[in-house]
């Protein structure tokens, strides 16, 4: 699901910091692909904040973040999963952050593209410790 926000910068990451849950393996949302390698390995740069989310998260995401539908110009994506096991292994890479795991955050960003792939590579040299 494609949004609109308003935030950015710093107010983005201390709304998305409150709406965390103490215990990431609890959360119902995480950032996900380019937004959780920014907090696991920065690399590449997008304009678009990704989460994943159960449909709690979505509401909590939502309102948190004050979202608008964005038929286009969006900066933020949901995804909302029907299966909620990549937010079982979440973890919190800085207090507040939940993120999906590095090998989750790995796949996603394989699958983004030519700038994924190299975001992908990196994470894996940094964060995985395998080295092809």
């Amino acid at each position: 699901m494609s949004f609109y926000t308003t935030l950015h910068g710093k107010a983005f990451d201390e709304v998305v910091r409150r709406g965390g849950e103490p215990n990431p393996s609890l959360s119902q949302m995480a950032l996900a692909s380019f937004s959780a390698a920014q907090w696991l390995a920065p690399y590449a740069r997008t304009g678009t904040h990704f989460f994943y989310a159960s449909a709690h998260g979505l509401e909590r995401v939502r309102a948190a973040l004050n979202l608008s539908s964005a038929a286009r110009g969006e900066n933020v994506v949901v995804t909302v999963l029907k299966d909620t096991g990549p937010l079982l292994d979440a973890i919190e890479p800085s207090p507040g952050i939940s993120t999906t795991s590095p090998v989750q955050t790995y796949l996603d960003l394989w699958v983004a593209g030519e700038r994924g792939r190299e975001a992908a590579e990196h994470l894996r040299k940094e964060k995985l410790k395998w080295h092809a």
